[in-house]
């Protein structure tokens, strides 16, 4: 029998205690070599005047490399100084981290944590390439265009899921997924799943409400389609929209001209929000282009503000403002068919949950095979004091006069006497109090409590209805809305407080419009044609190996003809930029 004393014992400790310490050290010094080695591998220092240089398409693979294995680059800044080609054997920035298990609430994945600026520069991707990123936490991604032949996938981040951060744990460590600014896919690009970003429709968890993105200034311009396989079969996605599906979050001062092709919950902008309490914000987008679905829930910019109310019946929260359809767009499906929204499948909006969707215009058409179509909504639950529908328009036109702007209404909370009887329609005044009401049901949970005293005082549906809606005349349209419902060409420059908008004539140049928004501009002629070198005070520069100038992009594409030849056509967005080089 061997007996080891108190010395031996003492000894073997701290050796123990010794060697893990070693370990330790070892293992933070392989970790931080990676970290050191990997930042090595790029121009710069990550900072955002001297950010990480990716100049071709082998450090945009080493940006992808480097994410997948584990290296997030928070805070890291990355530009692009020049228009890059991907081959088909990109693989998208971030990763899970066992390939075998589920994203884990953010335990299991490697995400982008970095700021991505394009500088106004393209990526183009091998057809059948998968989107640019794949997970991203408290990321942004500016300045960029995309062209690809058909994305297999969303438009720009594949992965859109609960994310806990590094723990895993606790709604208080939710993270944000991305911000996106100034972020357009070119002409002629295919997208299999509608939007930059949205979760895929057999998740089977939800998202927090604090996983939010935000999406704003970004052009999909004409000629993109999304919804559709390379072989143009419709694939009848749920949850579709130009920059978002399913998403909770901000889409601010976009315009779309794409086609949309989905079943349930599709939307111009935006297809569906996905969690009750999160941010739902909609406002100063454009849409130009058009929806086909085969199912229902179906809006010219949302599809559906928060879906799933047999879990949470007084869920409003969505905010859907200063919105415009234009003419030539359709939007067309089965049933529940919105101007601006598709489906508010709210029972009774409570003060922390309202709705609000005001000052949106709808100049296009609407086709729906059932009757539930509305120029506003297509299926609005119910309407009390919470709910704010004002000041929205639709044109006067022979498709529009014969809609009302809302297809389908269950619910009306007001105090207001001798209302109209409506075949499905059912008045409660909650400020007689809630006995009596109808039981909505809440799974797993009962009944929905109904609140007392969030009635209206007026009848929205036919007296009153002018407060929340009204048609426009093309002769009035200016005075009332202040938009030009006609096919126009748009100007956008730096220069300008906003964008600059004229009514299409023949014979518009991406000079005319310049010259005719009130700017100074200064012109020589050339060989080619007009050239500008100064507008307002700002004015080219010239030097032996760099200078600097204007340039201008017809819908996200460089003008290749001089500025006083190219002629504008119906819708076209001009885009005066300064550039360095």
């Amino acid at each position: 029998m061997v007996v080891i004393n108190d010395n031996i014992k003492k000894n073997i400790a701290i050796y123990n205690r010794f060697v893990r310490y070693v370990i330790s050290v070892i293992v933070i010094l392989i970790f931080t070599s990676q970290i050191l080695f990997a930042n090595e591998a790029f121009v710069g220092y990550g900072t955002n005047n001297k950010p990480y240089i990716l100049e071709t398409k082998e450090d945009i693979y080493r940006l992808s490399e480097n994410v997948n294995k584990g290296i997030d680059y928070y805070g890291k800044y990355f530009k692009i100084t020049k228009d890059i080609e991907l081959d088909k054997d990109f693989v998208s920035i971030g990763s899970l981290i066992d390939k075998n298990m589920d994203e884990g609430a953010g335990v299991n994945i490697n995400p982008f944590s970095g700021i991505f600026d394009g500088d106004n520069h393209t990526i183009t991707f091998a057809k059948f390439s998968k989107p640019l990123f794949s997970y991203c936490r408290e990321a942004e991604i500016k300045n960029l265009n995309i062209y690809c032949t058909f994305i297999d996938g969303f438009a720009l981040v594949d992965n859109y899921v609960m994310d806990f951060g590094k723990t895993g744990k606790g709604t208080h460590n939710a993270k944000s997924v991305v911000k996106i600014n100034n972020v357009n896919l070119l002409k002629g690009t295919n997208v299999k799943k509608c939007g930059y970003i949205g979760i895929e429709n057999d998740y089977k968890f939800g998202i927090t409400s604090k996983n939010i993105v935000e999406i704003e200034n970004c052009v999909i311009n004409d000629g993109v389609r999304m919804g559709l396989g390379d072989d143009g079969t419709i694939l009848n996605y749920n949850k579709c929209g130009s920059f978002a599906g399913e998403f909770n979050g901000i889409i601010k001062n976009c315009k779309s001209y794409a086609i949309l092709y989905g079943n349930n919950y599709v939307g111009g902008i935006a297809g569906v929000q996905s969690n009750a309490m999160g941010q739902c914000i909609l406002s100063d987008n454009k849409f130009y282009g058009s929806i086909i679905s085969t199912g229902k829930y179906v809006g010219g910019i949302l599809g559906s503000g928060f879906n799933k109310n047999s879990s949470a019946p007084n869920a409003g929260n969505i905010v859907v403002n200063n919105n415009t359809i234009y003419p030539n767009s359709l939007i067309s499906a089965k049933d529940y068919v919105g101007g601006i929204v598709g489906n508010v499948n709210t029972v009774q909006n409570w003060r922390n949950v309202p709705t609000e969707i005001k000052k949106n215009n709808f100049f296009a058409k609407i086709k729906c095979d059932n009757k539930n179509k509305g120029l506003i909504v297509g299926k609005l639950r119910s309407i009390n004091k919470y709910c704010y529908i004002e000041n929205n328009f639709a044109i006067n036109s022979k498709d529009n006069i014969k809609e009302l702007p809302f297809g389908y209404v269950e619910y009306i909370d007001t105090h207001k006497n001798n209302l109209k009887v409506q075949e499905g329609l059912i008045y409660i005044d909650t400020s007689n109090g809630t006995n009596n009401l109808p039981k909505i049901s809440i799974d797993g949970f009962g009944y929905m409590e109904w609140k007392e005293n969030h009635n209206r005082d007026d009848d929205p549906l036919f007296d009153d209805l002018s407060e929340l809606f009204e048609y426009v005349d093309v002769a009035t349209k200016s005075s009332l809305i202040n938009i030009n419902v006609f096919d126009t060409v748009v100007l956008e420059c730096e220069l300008l407080d906003e964008n600059y908008e004229i009514k299409y004539e023949d014979n518009i140049t991406p000079l005319s419009i310049l010259q005719s928004s009130g700017l100074d501009v200064y012109t020589k002629t050339t060989i080619y044609g007009e050239y500008i070198y100064r507008i307002n005070d700002k004015e080219e520069k010239t030097g032996l190996m760099h200078g600097s100038g204007w340039v201008y992009y017809i819908n996200g594409e460089f003008g290749k003809l001089a500025c006083d030849k190219y002629k504008c056509k119906k819708n076209d967005v001009i885009t005066w930029k300064y550039i360095s080089w």
